[in-house]
């Protein structure tokens, strides 16, 4: 698994930037239930996944998902794209306790559609407070959920749920957890398995996020 790595002092100028360049979240709904040709195309992706193919939606099949079936290329994930970041910090800390620096972050990785409109994000929320005086780590919430779906998905069981360093001075979060998007009168699509990772320095309240899609 090839990880990435960000820096979460970054958070709030990559969040301005995203909030220009990201596109809109699919909102056209199909109108009555798939044709065979769309259900086809599916199964198509779902066999090519299970075969380990390296490309798991033809040039043929995309183009006729976005020239016939527009709004259907609205909803379906794109298999072939791979999710991208978005890291946005809740809250610095500032002004929430005197006694303590107690910042949230929030980073979550977005798919898209065949059209490129976005149909998921999967989140990773971390909180936690450094005592004053302190260098100790204590956390106060961590979770993984879904935000802006397009149809319904199905969320596996965690491959990773780690949590490492409570109350010391050096502390991490990660989750990995497999999705896939169930559209209405589809086979569900292919599982993706987002995952994210917090480590948080309590000496210098520095946080690094590193992420895999």
């Amino acid at each position: 698994m090839s990880v990435k790595r960000a820096l979460a002092t970054m958070a709030v100028a990559v969040a301005a930037m995203a909030a220009l360049t990201t596109p809109a979240t699919a909102t056209t709904s199909p109108s009555s239930k798939a044709p065979k040709e769309v259900v086809d195309i599916v199964n198509r992706i779902n066999g090519n996944q299970a075969n380990r193919a390296a490309k798991l939606l033809s040039d043929a099949d995309r183009e006729t998902l976005l020239k016939k079936y527009p709004e259907w290329a609205d909803r379906i994930m794109d298999p072939d794209r791979a999710g991208e970041v978005t890291e946005s910090e809740q809250s610095s800390g500032d002004g929430v306790s005197t006694m303590a620096y107690c910042p949230g972050f929030d980073r979550y990785i977005n798919y898209y559609g065949v059209s490129g409109a976005k149909v998921v994000e999967w989140h990773h929320s971390l909180t936690y407070c450094i005592p004053d005086g302190t260098t100790k780590v204590q956390r106060t919430g961590r979770r993984t959920y879904l935000n802006n779906a397009v149809d319904n998905w199905e969320r596996g069981t965690y491959r990773t749920n780690d949590e490492v360093g409570n109350n010391t001075t050096w502390y991490s979060s990660a989750f990995q957890e497999p999705i896939r998007q169930c559209v209405f009168n589809l086979p569900c699509g292919v599982w993706q398995y987002p995952y994210s990772k917090f480590v948080v320095n309590g000496s210098t309240r520095n946080v690094d996020y590193y992420y895999s899609v």
